[in-house]
């Protein structure tokens, strides 16, 4: 039984430390979401693309210009919304989600 157990012991402990898995939890494409005070939004569909956003997440930040798509999903006051919703204003303020892999690429508004 204590080698049984020794064993499993060396085996879990070999698992951790397989290269392959610290690339892959580096690799993990993570939701990062961020309350952004300011966005200035165009609403302007075109092929994939459905509109720009340059987010200003502070007074002395460099704006960040970031696009949409028709599958970016809005929420406006936590109730969802169509995108066309974008159009009938410019200045929003709310929060950006975005993907690891594709910062520039919106998943999702929620706006207030």
């Amino acid at each position: 039984m204590k080698l049984f157990s020794s064993l499993l012991l060396s085996l879990s402990t070999l698992a951790f430390c397989l290269p392959g898995q610290a690339q892959t939890s580096n690799e993990e494409d993570l939701l990062v979401a961020t309350e952004v005070p300011r966005i200035v939004v165009n609403y302007a569909p075109n092929g994939v693309i459905a509109g720009r956003a340059i987010l200003y997440n502070c007074d002395t930040c460099e704006p960040e210009q970031v696009e949409f798509t028709a599958d970016t999903e809005l929420l406006i006051d936590g109730q969802p919304r169509p995108l066309t919703e974008l159009a009938r204003k410019v200045d929003w303020s709310g929060v950006v989600s975005v993907m690891s892999r594709s910062p520039n690429r919106v998943i999702q508004f929620s706006l207030h």
